[in-house]
């Protein structure tokens, strides 16, 4: 048998996403220089449901119509289905199960990104609207929509971080792009925030043997760094495809390598690196002789433990599940009893109170309940009333052309406020204090300004025209990863 003796230390690197743009020249740019603007080439980029499909993770979940069933979402949310609460296009009562589909749609940029409008008119003035917290729920059987059921709704206890009580619930209608109030907000404590904030059960590799006419390689593994292979020792990894196997590789004396998990349990990408030099293999962890003997008495012992654990959670979550039925139904007596005497209110209400901006503290164990009579977007709103100012912008790309008339789906992302703001003209507003960032389209391709960057330009002077050198992104748009990465981008 062949071994390659990589033994060193594994250091498990943590990557960045590093982004080269050009140096923003202040003194140049910033001035009053005569705007000739190139032509208007039509962008070809639309912000969609079928964008929004790609880029959010919809959790997948089945309910059983006729008994009803509870929801908990990967965020603490509950959304809570009484017995026949669903029915079809015709009204009729739903009978088998029915697939539900959920996720979050949190950040400003997820809001950009997601197609649907953060502005809500009220008495023919137009606010901005700031998110409290905002899901997507969908509901089908067979590939048909299914339909709340008016007389016996389902409650949505949605997980939150604001605690804010100045927020409404709002439904949104994707034909119309508008939002329609619903109910005051209700904030309560999470009853699932203690379970939620157990440990995960880790995940168990099984220890396979090590085939000798296979190449395989030791290396020490910092404690901590693969959690499911802390339990055992002398542990060698295999290579699971010799093909593409280097000999040469065994005789340089790496400087680094890291170890990632793939999609598959149990196999791990090993990766080298000298300098600009970098090998990988897929491979599979492996013991040899009484190492083999000793990792399946531990492994079986392990296995055990986890089970226990897992039954001890899945009777705690049933327990907490029967409780918040009963917990549920009293409240949405109360809820729609409550919710009659707001509408009553709310009909003499003129205005917004106004918004103190600070810092809002963090809190993961909310949840704002309410009942919900339809599926889709729900939102928890309050209208944005920070001081801003306006300043006059202008745009270039890194060719140099104004973009001022091409420029397509702007909006400003200002830090610490969960919310966004298109604009149309070359009049922006900014929040006074606030850092921000810009998001923009021009011919199907996404143009950004970060944090970081708008911050050279110094902008406080609101008689003098900006203009702003914006950033071309040059990654992908299709999966909640590729999302995550621009919002890094954004936000730097």
């Amino acid at each position: 048998m062949k071994k390659i003796n990589f033994y060193t230390a594994l250091i498990i690197s943590l990557f960045t996403v590093a982004c080269n743009s050009d140096k923003t020249n202040t003194e140049e740019e910033n001035s009053t220089e005569k705007i000739e603007l190139v032509n208007n080439n039509k962008n070809d980029f639309v912000y969609s449901p079928s964008l929004r499909n790609g880029l959010f993770n919809y959790e997948k979940h089945e309910v059983e119509a006729e008994e009803g069933g509870t929801i908990i979402t990967e965020k603490g949310s509950e959304l809570v289905f009484p017995a026949n609460s669903m029915v079809d296009a015709n009204g009729k009562l739903i009978k088998g199960k029915v697939d539900i589909e959920f996720t979050d749609i949190s950040s400003p940029l997820d809001f950009a990104l997601s197609g649907i409008s953060m502005k809500y008119d009220s008495a023919g003035v137009t606010y901005s609207f700031e998110s409290s917290a905002m899901c997507d729920i969908k509901a089908s059987q067979n590939g048909n929509e299914v339909f709340v059921n008016k007389k016996n709704k389902p409650t949505l206890n949605l997980a939150t971080t604001n605690i804010d009580e100045g927020h409404n619930i709002y439904l949104y209608n994707e034909e119309t792009k508008t939002w329609t109030v619903k109910a005051k907000s209700k904030i309560k404590n999470n009853p699932l925030l203690k379970l939620k904030k157990e440990k995960p059960i880790a995940k168990l590799v099984k220890p396979s043997r090590l085939d000798k006419n296979k190449q395989s390689f030791g290396i020490i593994i910092e404690p901590g760094s693969i959690s499911e292979l802390d339990a055992y020792n002398n542990l060698q990894f295999e290579i699971i495809d010799n093909e593409n196997y280097n000999p040469k590789d065994s005789r340089i004396e790496w400087e680094n390598v890291t170890v990632e998990k793939t999609k598959k349990t149990g196999e791990y990408i090993v990766i080298f690196t000298k300098g600009s030099r970098k090998v990988s293999y897929l491979t599979k962890p492996v013991f040899e002789g009484i190492d083999y003997d000793s990792a399946i008495a531990k492994y079986n012992n392990l296995k055990n433990e986890r089970e226990e654990k897992i039954a001890e959670q899945k009777r705690k979550y049933e327990e907490l599940i029967i409780f918040e039925k009963k917990r549920v139904e009293k409240e949405r007596i109360e809820w729609e009893k409550r919710q009659k005497e707001w509408e009553i209110a709310n009909k003499k209400r003129l205005k917004q109170d106004s918004l103190d901006q600070k810092d809002k503290n963090i809190v993961w164990d909310l949840q704002r309940s309410f009942s919900i009579d339809g599926f889709g977007i729900w939102n928890s709103d309050k209208v944005i009333l920070y001081k801003s100012y306006e300043i006059t912008a202008h745009f270039k790309n890194k060719q140099g052309e104004l973009l001022d008339i091409i420029l397509d789906n702007r909006n400003i992302i200002s830090k610490g406020v969960n919310g966004i703001f298109d604009f149309k003209t070359n009049n922006i507003k900014v929040f006074q204090d606030n850092d921000f960032a810009i998001l923009a389209t021009y011919n199907g391709n996404f143009m950004y300004l970060s944090y970081s960057q708008i911050k050279k330009y110094k902008v406080k002077d609101r008689k003098k025209p900006y203009i702003f050198n914006m950033n071309k992104y040059n990654g992908k748009l299709e999966t909640p990863e590729d999302k995550n990465k621009l919002y890094s981008l954004l936000t730097e």
